[in-house]
């Protein structure tokens, strides 16, 4: 998954060996996060000027004798943050490095997937940067750009796209009843309340940088959070006997969420 928005937060690599730090950028871009890998000061200084809001992955053995005077100087960078990676575990060089102004301190050797997961959640806590999401009505699949792809049931699915239709308008519980049901009173009350439930508890197990996207207004409906931006690629998503489900079993709905 890659490209659906600007405001795209870039990681940086530091490493002046770009061999040992191919792996670790090719894993990262297969994710799905931009990439780039600085093998300069030089590098790194543009890459950091030419972003707005930028990761950086920091290998404290690239920076010698003087990387607490290095992170000092990074950190003068007011949108950039830093993860910094060391083959110590001594505390006081962790007190040091987070006082000096690294956001994560990590010990190698450290996971892919525990990297991946650690910049996913620093993503999420930057103002103003964009956590991009697609939901596939197809597939009934819920990808998180850079993270996880959540196989949602049909009910889950529909829900999510019903509320699509418009991000700052609250949908009616008869309104979504009627789209995920077609009217069908033979069913309880608080079948749609179980559907909501499962799918917060799946979202808050599988992608937890999302937070709580659906906003529920107590006997009014729901909606998604203010911040929550949907469009569907290639025209405007409406409902209603104007546009039945099975009309856009292979659409994709495009989710812009700005944190």
């Amino acid at each position: 998954m890659r490209d659906y928005g600007k405001g795209e937060t870039k990681v940086i690599l530091f490493n002046e060996n770009v061999t040992l730090a191919y792996d670790m950028y090719v894993a990262l871009e297969f994710a799905g996060f931009s990439v780039s890998l600085a093998s300069s000061q030089n590098d790194l200084e543009q890459m950091i000027a030419a972003n707005g809001h930028a990761i950086l992955i920091l290998d404290l053995a690239n920076c010698g004798d003087e990387w607490l005077a290095a992170i000092r100087r990074l950190a003068l960078h007011e949108h950039l943050r830093i993860i910094a990676l060391t083959a110590s575990g001594d505390a006081q060089e962790r007190l040091e490095a987070v006082k000096a102004g690294v956001d994560i301190y990590l010990t190698k050797p450290t996971s892919f997937d525990e990297l991946k997961a650690i910049i996913r959640r620093v993503v999420a806590r930057l103002p103003g940067a964009s956590l991009v999401l697609a939901l596939d009505v197809g597939r009934q699949l819920l990808m998180v750009s850079g993270g996880a792809t959540i196989k949602l049931t049909t009910l889950e699915c529909w829900f999510l796209a019903c509320l699509a239709q418009a991000p700052y308008r609250r949908a009616s519980r008869q309104e979504v009843e009627r789209f995920l049901w077609d009217d069908d009173l033979s069913l309880t009350d608080k079948r749609l309340d179980v559907v909501v439930h499962r799918l917060r508890k799946k979202l808050e197990a599988e992608a937890p940088e999302l937070g709580n996207v659906i906003t529920t207004h107590r006997s009014h409906g729901f909606s998604l959070l203010r911040e929550t931006h949907i469009r569907e690629l290639g025209g405007a998503f409406t409902l209603g006997k104007a546009r039945r489900k099975d009309e856009m079993s292979g659409s994709s709905l495009f989710i812009h969420r700005v944190t």
